[in-house]
């Protein structure tokens, strides 16, 4: 009961034995439905409302820009793994040709080459759930699985996955619903590069971290200042509302974890209260390892090999 979310977050990492463990968080939901990160810094009892039983969830929460290249097998493997299921429900559309291919790369990295004797009819079943609105989709598998994945092994399959999904525009992104100041309905999305800017499910624009002077947050308001050009004096100001200021203090938390993770060498301070970046309402910062930090460590202690049941 007195626990604080560190204890859990160290236990779990220490059962799966990730080395690379700052990628990946835990998460719960609140009465509304939304997801909210386990912080580390407060009692778990003091965040997690619903229960018991307590249901938390493992996932990736900052998705890394060159997943294919992350140093442990460890590490890709629980991403591949994270962005089948984002696929599965639908919160990562792919494109027909893509969708193929991924199914192919997912198919050989579970099975390996295809035997008759094997693997028998229900070879593909795991993989219809995004195939079967593609016309003529078993051919194509069929031709996808044989010029691409033969022979190929568990891990190599693993990092073709996730260099082709890296590329797309929603990769690792929540959307966040929002109106702007001339009431036009737009979603927000964090990512490695920046806040992306969508509408009706396609990109339409992205603030990118280096080029935002302020970001903030006022009642139901999330604003910010950007730069037209990093270091330029000309600055635009955008004002997104959303449906509750709490949802407007969750977004701007988000964002403040993103910027930090991907964006400095190691967390800032606590921020007094007359800081620009983060001025209203709220002196959170991100309490964990930087990017930056986090891939200096691998780089001294990944294993070479590591064995793991997939």
């Amino acid at each position: 009961k007195k626990s604080k979310g560190q204890e859990l977050i160290d236990l779990v990492m220490k059962n799966l034995d990730l080395v690379e463990k700052d990628y990946f968080g835990l998460q719960f939901m609140d009465t509304h439905q939304v997801g909210h990160w386990l912080d580390p810094t407060k009692k778990i009892k003091k965040q997690v409302k619903i229960g018991p039983p307590y249901t938390l969830h493992f996932r990736v929460k900052f998705y890394a820009a060159e997943p294919h290249e992350l140093g442990e097998e460890l590490t890709r493997y629980h991403f591949f793994l994270q962005v089948k299921q984002d696929i599965a429900r639908n919160k990562l559309e792919v494109p027909q040709r893509t969708a193929v291919d991924l199914a192919a790369y997912s198919l050989q990295s579970q099975l390996g080459d295809y035997d008759a004797e094997l693997h028998g009819d229900d070879y593909m079943a795991e993989f219809k759930f995004f195939l079967t609105k593609i016309e003529n989709w078993k051919f194509k598998f069929a031709r996808s699985t044989k010029l691409l994945c033969k022979g190929l092994n568990p891990a190599e399959c693993e990092v073709n996955f996730l260099r082709i999904v890296k590329g797309m525009d929603f990769y690792g992104v929540n959307l966040h619903s929002v109106v702007d100041q001339h009431k036009i309905e737009y979603e927000l999305g964090l990512t490695p590069r920046g806040i992306l800017v969508a509408r009706e499910k396609k990109k339409v624009g992205l603030h990118y971290w280096p080029r935002i002077a302020k970001m903030t947050f006022k009642k139901k308001n999330y604003l910010l200042d950007v730069q037209e050009e990093v270091g330029d004096r000309q600055v635009h100001s955008y004002i997104y509302t959303l449906s509750s200021a709490q949802a407007a203090k969750h977004l701007w938390k988000c964002a403040v974890e993103h910027h930090t993770f991907f964006r400095l060498v190691k967390p800032a301070n606590k921020p007094k209260r007359t800081s620009s970046f983060l001025r209203f309402g709220s002196r959170f910062r991100y309490s964990g390892r930087t990017e930056y930090q986090t891939q200096k460590d691998s780089r001294l202690s990944a294993r070479k090999s590591l064995k793991f049941k997939r």
